[in-house]
């Protein structure tokens, strides 16, 4: 198997769970899945298996493989992380944003209010998480952003679950405009605040969400 087809094989399975389309605690049957990739129980066992040390299956003896549940534990402790990590980043492109940098930043916002008119909201997510990968990148982190990307298995489908009760899709574009005005203009004083707002702006509905969807969620 090359592994090429399994990371993009991955890469989907990831996708459905990270977008809600296989809901936390359904089961995954292996039979469908070796039926829809057309693909042998060994390379996809290695998949699920991964796709399990991330955080995103458990495999139950006797039951089969179950997408996890959202832990609201982890959720916060990532949202705690967030801020630490990115605040650090952004107070150091204070100092080393060159203006071209800028600009690229610039164009990252710009594809996310086009996405916002044209109401595509997967092209929002992706260009989302560029705006923010491309600050750590720019701040020499690479590193900090792959630990957050792979520990991210319960913040992320939390704030799918809170994007889709909510929809305010333009209130994260301001969000992503003023970090980087604040960025340019040098007022270190607004990072960590702008943060706060930015990456945790939706843990606030967590009681709501934990009561309307108590199904979702571990006890």
């Amino acid at each position: 198997m090359v592994e090429s087809i399994k990371d993009l094989i991955y890469s989907e399975l990831l996708s459905d769970i990270v977008k809600l389309k296989v809901k936390p605690g359904e089961f995954i049957k292996e039979n469908d899945l070796s039926l829809r990739f057309k693909l042998s129980r060994t390379p996809l066992r290695d998949i699920l298996k991964r796709l399990e040390g991330e955080g995103y299956l458990t495999v139950l003896p006797r039951h089969g493989t179950k997408v996890t549940l959202i832990d609201p534990n982890s959720v916060r402790q990532m949202l705690e992380m967030r801020i630490q990590l990115e605040s650090k980043v952004q107070k150091d492109l204070i100092f080393n944003l060159t203006n071209k940098d800028i600009e690229t930043l610039n164009e990252c916002l710009l594809n996310q209010e086009k996405a916002l008119e044209d109401k595509n909201i997967e092209l929002f997510w992706e260009l989302d998480n560029k705006f923010h990968e491309m600050l750590f990148s720019l701040a020499g982190k690479s590193l900090w952003w792959d630990i957050i990307r792979k520990y991210e298995a319960h913040y992320m489908r939390y704030r799918r679950l809170a994007m889709a009760d909510d929809k305010n899709f333009e209130l994260l574009y301001i969000h992503h405009k003023n970090i980087l005005k604040s960025i340019a203009d040098r007022k270190i004083e607004e990072i960590e605040p702008q943060l706060i707002s930015h990456v945790g702006f939706c843990t606030d509905k967590m009681p709501i969400l934990l009561y309307k969807y108590p199904e979702y969620f571990k006890q």
